[in-house]
């Protein structure tokens, strides 16, 4: 694990808290990717001062790495150091209770992601808090 690389990332987060969003790789409203929404693969990545790449018309987000163009989530796992069973469980399980393809149940926050990160420094594994908002329509 890159603990330097997760803390920067950690940083992003914090600094921009309104810009964290797990639900989306990163979407790009400007050719730099600033102030736009980002998962925490998004955020190491540009925390890391990385180039985000979103193809036009696509929903496909890529990452700029030393050069080389690749998914944003593999970026995101080398440039943080992570094995596979890691990146799978921080980028791929989101930490949310799907109620059909467009609805959550629970959203996680910037401050939950920020935990997971700082529990990821401790304990070298990713634990999803469940301390998120509750969806309006979850109490229906």
């Amino acid at each position: 694990m890159n603990v330097d690389a997760i803390r920067r990332t950690i940083d992003s987060i914090k600094a921009a808290p309104d810009t964290y969003c797990q639900s989306i790789w990163a979407w790009t409203k400007d050719p730099h990717g600033c102030g736009t929404p980002a998962c925490v693969a998004g955020h190491a990545v540009a925390g890391n001062g990385h180039e985000i790449v979103k193809a036009p018309f696509s929903t496909a987000v890529t990452a700029r790495l030393n050069g080389k163009k690749m998914p944003i989530h593999d970026a995101a796992a080398e440039v943080l150091g992570l094995d596979l069973q890691q990146s799978l469980d921080l980028f791929a399980a989101h930490p949310y209770l799907i109620i059909d393809s467009h609805q959550c149940i629970f959203t996680p926050t910037a401050a939950d992601a920020i935990e997971t990160l700082e529990r990821l420094i401790e304990t070298g594994e990713v634990t999803w808090v469940r301390q998120s908002r509750r969806h309006p329509e979850a109490d229906a």
